[in-house]
């Protein structure tokens, strides 16, 4: 029973590992498919359940799955692009300019 205790507890932390290395790699769709991954997997008791069975610990399934849809959320919206900064002249043009000019 142990060791079936411990496998159960490396998909908590593969699922959460995975989630957290591709929300900060920004790739959305993965992490949701992880989050999706663990929402089904926390329902029928295989994350966080005493048991194994049927809707074993829905309310962290349902933390799992809204998890997801909002990393596919994010992941949806347009990423917006930076501006360059601008640079500033070169100091030997400031230094020659006079305040009346």
């Amino acid at each position: 029973m142990v060791a079936i205790a411990n496998v159960l507890y490396n998909f908590i932390i593969v699922i959460r590992y995975q989630i957290s290395v591709f929300v900060i790699e920004r790739e959305w769709a993965k992490a949701g498919y992880f989050a999706a991954a663990g929402a089904v997997m926390s329902f029928f008791g295989l994350m966080h359940g005493p048991a194994v069975g049927f809707a074993v610990t829905p309310g962290v399934a349902l933390a799992y799955a809204l998890l997801a849809g909002g990393l596919f959320a994010v992941g949806r919206v347009p990423v917006m692009a930076m501006k360059p900064a601008k640079k500033a002249p070169p100091a030997s043009w400031r230094e020659g300019r006079s305040r009346r000019s």
